[in-house]
């Protein structure tokens, strides 16, 4: 029996193009070129509108941002994140390891814990959580209640976002969470954006069928604005 070996890639810069060789290869073993290409082809035409909302926003009007409670084998409470975090990078945010002066040279893998020293210097002005993991956040903050002289909780600026980890990377999240947080940090910028009808086009595309309903179903909720 053939056996093919796959590196799933990421759509994070730097692995995008192994994911895009990955569907390649999937198109070309299982007859579905055509389905490949679409894929990859929508994929570009929606990082190439993100880019288009926000590239020309100056660091002096982005929001510092972290995004938490991301998986990594298994559930992760407050002080894990990603980075890069593909979802920041399509709308140019401004990461809160950025603001850190992280040397990605020395980050050994994309997804890690910080600490609660330097997450109170970094100060973030806003905080994703991904809802997979929002009962283990919740926790952690009630056990430690000094992250909410955080300037984000102080100013309702917490936020849930769809998982990208679940068992496996959820590409289509990935992308439904870019829309949703770029019109959180930029609202003027996504305006004219119904994050509901983005994430159902985003799920027809991928899945087959406007899923989002189910989503919100399975997670108490969609993409939102939380409250501790």
């Amino acid at each position: 029996m053939p056996v093919i070996y796959m590196d799933g890639g990421d759509l994070a810069d730097g692995d995008r193009e192994i994911l895009y060789e990955t569907w390649q290869i999937y198109g070309k073993v299982l007859g579905k070129t055509d389905r490949a290409n679409e894929l990859q082809e929508y994929t570009e035409q929606v990082i190439a509108d993100l880019n288009t909302r926000t590239e020309d926003i100056s660091d002096e009007e982005k929001p510092i941002a972290f995004p938490c409670g991301l998986s990594y084998r298994g559930g992760r409470g407050f002080l894990s994140t990603q980075y890069p975090f593909a979802s920041f990078d399509f709308i140019n945010a401004k990461h809160a390891l950025e603001e850190g002066g992280v040397d990605n040279e020395s980050i050994e893998s994309y997804a890690f814990i910080v600490s609660q020293e330097n997450l109170f210097s970094w100060n973030p002005d806003a905080i994703f959580v991904d809802l997979s993991n929002l009962d283990t956040v919740v926790s952690d903050v009630e056990r430690n209640p000094s992250y909410k002289d955080i300037k984000a909780f102080e100013e309702n600026n917490v936020y849930g976002f769809l998982p990208v980890s679940s068992y496996s990377r959820n590409y289509e999240n990935v992308l439904i969470n870019s829309y949703f947080m770029g019109s959180v940090l930029y609202p003027d910028n996504f305006e004219d954006v119904d994050i509901d009808e983005k994430a159902d086009e985003i799920y027809e595309m991928f899945l087959g069928e406007a899923a989002y309903d189910k989503v919100k179903e399975e997670l108490g909720g969609g993409v939102r604005q939380l409250s501790f």
